[in-house]
C-alpha cells in the first residue's frame, strides 16, 4: 500500500474532497476490505446493492480498452441504459482514441437523458487477470479526475478489478484508497520525483 490510512486521516482529515464516492458491490465478502480501508473517510460510502439504482451524478464503469461491456457489472450498467452505453462508448473510442483507450484514461458520456453520466475508465486492456497490476488505482484515479473537472459531486463505482480481473479485494481496496487520496485529497502535490509515485516500485 502506498498511503497508510492513518496518515491520510491525520494530514488530510480537515480537507473536504470536491467529490463524494460510493463503492458498490453485490458481495458482502468483497466489500469487507473496502469497509476496513475507507471506514474513516467521510467522503466515501461502501454499499452492498445494485450500482444502477443510485441517485448520483455519474456511474463509473471499467470495461476494457476496446469498449467491450459484455459481461459482469459492465453489462448490467449497459443493460440499464437499454444497451446504448456500449454503442456510444465504442463510437467515442473509435473516433477520438483511434480504436483503443489505454488503461489510465477515461471520458464521460450521457447514454440517456435524465440519467447519471457514465464515466468509462477501463481497468484492463483485454479481458484477463489483473492480480499483479495497479490497474484499479489507475482506473479510479482517471475517473476521479474526470468527475472533478466536470463538477460531478457524487459518483458511484464498482469494486474495481474484483470481478473478471481477479484482484484480491484487499489489494483493490488499498489501490482505490490510494487513488482517492492522490486526487481527492491532493496528495499528488507531494510527489516531486517519479520514485515517489504510487506503486513506483511495484
Amino acid at each position: 500500500m502506498f498511503f497508510k490510512r492513518h496518515k491520510i486521516i491525520k494530514k488530510f482529515g480537515p480537507i473536504k474532497s470536491p467529490v463524494k464516492l460510493t463503492i458498490c458491490d453485490y458481495h458482502s465478502t468483497t466489500l469487507d476490505s473496502f469497509f476496513e480501508q475507507f471506514k474513516e473517510i467521510n467522503e466515501v460510502s461502501i454499499v452492498q446493492g445494485d450500482i444502477t439504482k443510485f441517485k448520483c451524478d455519474a456511474i463509473i464503469t471499467a470495461g476494457n480498452s476496446f469498449g467491450d461491456m459484455g459481461g459482469g457489472v459492465d453489462k448490467a450498467i449497459d443493460d440499464s441504459f437499454g444497451g446504448e452505453a456500449q454503442k456510444i462508448v465504442q463510437s467515442i473510442i473509435a473516433e477520438d482514441f483511434f480504436g483503443e483507450l489505454p488503461v489510465g484514461s477515461s471520458f464521460y458520456v450521457f447514454p440517456e437523458e435524465k440519467r447519471p453520466a457514465l464515466i468509462y475508465a477501463p481497468s484492463m486492456r483485454i479481458p484477463g487477470q489483473l492480480s499483479n497490476t495497479i490497474n484499479p488505482y489507475l482506473a479510479l484515479r482517471t475517473a476521479l479526475i474526470v468527475a472533478i473537472q466536470n463538477n460531478f459531486e457524487h459518483i458511484v463505482c464498482p469494486a474495481l478489478g474484483c470481478g473478471v480481473g481477479g484482484v484480491d479485494p484487499k489489494d483493490a481496496a488499498e489501490q482505490m484508497l490510494t487513488a482517492f487520496a492522490v486526487i481527492a485529497f491532493n496528495r499528488w502535490k507531494d510527489i516531486i520525483h517519479p520514485a515517489q509515485a504510487p506503486y513506483a516500485l511495484r
